[in-house]
């Protein structure tokens, strides 16, 4: 009985020892499912048929599904039969080998990329895989940062086209004879380090996007569009010949001047093209016959390029300045006429014509806050506002074409009597040209509403224009100006 009773108080033991052991299990699993629950991995389990057992909050939220639903369904139920197909393969590898196996792949589902890895599930006892468990990680963040860093490592940051890096490993690959003809096209901005240097590198970069975004829209998708400089972009066509080459250049040229009509700074382009048949040892030759012909034309272009400057600068004193057309056309005609009144010859009446216009260009580096404020400025705003002459002078020099008329644009705001500025000159040691126009501009001027006064009569800016004289102006040109006012009423 003693024995009895002994045993059974063993047995009471050793059940509750189970029972603590079953619920130290219980534990340890809910601890485990915890950190499977709330785990950023997608977590679940198959058979060997591919059917689910598991799935973790994760995956069944990825999929749309409550808890329970999935139990016994296969894979297929949920995904494409492509998908089907390339999981089952890999289930049934694992099978094969008894090892775990990782991949990477892009979901169909969402288009985000996942690391997947499977691993065998094995019996204790039998040493038999009865599942499969699968962890998919999203990498989708960590392979888009790597897709931009190979973008950035062969694209130009500012346009978006190839960069030099790019462009010379292609220029390599693609000089091969099935590629010939292989044209290759030199595009130069004209004047970009004008623009730099006076208007800001916004400007510039400006300019930089227009063209690679022309270019973009012209060649084709095997073509490589490139900025291999500053100012330099290049154009690698494999099988195209020279005629169509030469066609391209003009839709380039044609473009520009298309998208000038939409912009106040003009895009001016000298462009150069060459074309591999086999007649070059190789691609380098082709590159640099096609940079002499873009700087052949360069050189011939320069004219041109000037004007497209000038034009900006046209347009943007029209439209920071207060002046209409009119007013602007109205300068034209009477400094024209009081220099033909003079007997001024041809080529310096075509440069009062210019001066009439672009005067105030310094007017460009001036700050619209003080350029347009409605009262009357602060002595240190005035002193802001007077260097724009010397803006308009450096800008006049660094443009062959506007050489001629630097001083005068410097001169323009002297006086007859020494009391302008910048320099105090005084009489007729104040350019000829800017003498002129300075009467002209006031006469205008005075036509024209202000921000801090009105337009005054024509009358009444001539009676300021005859007080003037003598002081702020020549007097004789004030003479001669009153009578070609008076002829033209």
């Amino acid at each position: 009985m003693k024995n009895e009773n002994k045993t059974k108080k063993q047995l009471i033991n050793e059940l509750e020892k189970k029972r603590q052991k079953i619920a130290e299990l219980e534990a340890t699993l809910e601890k485990y499912r915890s950190v499977v629950e709330s785990s950023e991995d997608h977590i679940y389990l198959v058979d060997r048929n591919c059917n689910y057992l598991f799935m973790n909050s994760k995956h069944l939220s990825r999929l749309g599904l409550k808890n329970e639903q999935f139990i016994g369904k296969p894979y297929g139920a949920f995904h494409t039969p492509q998908e089907t197909e390339d999981f089952t393969k890999k289930v049934h590898q694992v099978l094969e080998t008894g090892k775990s196996l990782s991949y990477e792949y892009k979901s169909i589902r969402d288009g985000k990329y996942y690391i997947r890895t499977l691993s065998p599930i094995k019996d204790p006892r039998s040493g038999q895989i009865t599942a499969i468990g699968v962890i998919s990680k999203n990498i989708t963040h960590y392979r888009k940062a790597q897709e931009r860093i190979k973008y950035l490592s062969f694209h130009d940051v500012l346009t978006g086209v190839y960069n030099r890096a790019y462009f010379e490993e292609e220029l390599k690959r693609l000089n091969t004879p099935r590629k010939y003809p292989i044209g290759v096209i030199m595009v130069d901005i004209d004047n970009l380090k004008f623009v730099n240097d006076n208007f800001g590198h916004a400007k510039g970069d400006e300019l930089l996007k227009r063209l690679a975004n022309i270019l973009s829209s012209i060649f084709r998708k095997e073509d490589v569009v490139a900025r291999i400089g500053g100012d330099e972009f290049v154009i690698i066509l494999p099988n195209v010949n020279e005629d169509t080459v030469r066609s391209l250049c003009k839709r380039v040229n044609d473009a520009c001047e298309g998208s000038n009509q939409k912009s106040e700074l003009k895009l001016s382009v000298s462009l150069g093209y060459a074309v591999q048949y086999g007649q070059y040892k190789n691609m380098e030759e082709v590159l640099k016959k096609a940079d002499q012909h873009m700087y052949r034309n360069k050189l011939l272009g320069e004219t041109v390029a000037q004007k497209h400057l000038i034009d900006s600068f046209k347009l943007m004193l029209a439209r920071r300045d207060l002046y209409t057309l009119k007013h602007y056309e109205q300068k034209q005609f009477f400094a024209t006429s009081l220099s033909k009144e003079i007997g001024l010859p041809s080529d310096k009446i075509k440069e009062v014509r210019l001066l009439a216009t672009l005067h105030d260009i310094g007017k460009i580096g001036i700050a619209d806050l003080i350029l347009h404020k409605p009262g009357k400025l602060s002595p240190e705003e005035w002193e802001i506002m007077k260097t724009h002459c010397e803006i308009g002078y450096s800008l006049a020099k660094a443009i062959p074409e506007l050489n001629p008329i630097a001083e005068d644009i410097l001169y323009h705001h002297e006086r007859w009597d020494g009391k302008g500025y910048p320099k105090g000159l005084k009489g007729e040691e104040i350019p000829l040209l800017a003498r002129i126009v300075t009467i002209v501009d006031a006469y205008s001027a005075m036509l024209c509403d202000r921000p801090y006064r009105k337009a005054m009569s024509k009358q009444e800016a001539l009676e300021e224009i005859k007080k003037g004289a003598g002081g702020q102006f020549d007097p004789r040109l004030v003479e001669l100006f009153l009578k070609i006012v008076g002829e033209n009423s």
